[in-house]
């Protein structure tokens, strides 16, 4: 990989990681590839982007009432598999 390449093998991303996420930070999206193909992308994100809506749910909210598509619901499914029981 040369050094302004966006491309890297599997085994040098691996072996140079601290260097793939800074070149993503620096260039953008950087592509990891499996036997010459294509597997990933590694992309840095802006963590000072985020905003009280973000850590609210609301944007996604208001994602939905943007929507066009008025008659559908939406079920709300609680997943409680996260628990056991315990003996005590």
């Amino acid at each position: 990989m040369n050094e302004h390449s966006k491309i890297w093998p599997l085994q040098e991303a691996k072996a140079k990681f601290s260097e793939l996420l800074k070149r993503a930070h620096a260039d953008g999206p950087q592509t990891v590839t499996v036997h010459g193909k294509p597997f990933a992308s590694v992309a840095a994100i802006d963590i000072n982007a985020r905003t009280e809506d973000d850590k609210t749910g609301q944007v996604i909210v208001d994602a939905f009432k943007k929507c066009p598509v008025k008659d559908f619901e939406v079920e709300r499914i609680r997943d409680y598999g996260l628990f056991r029981d315990v003996e005590t």
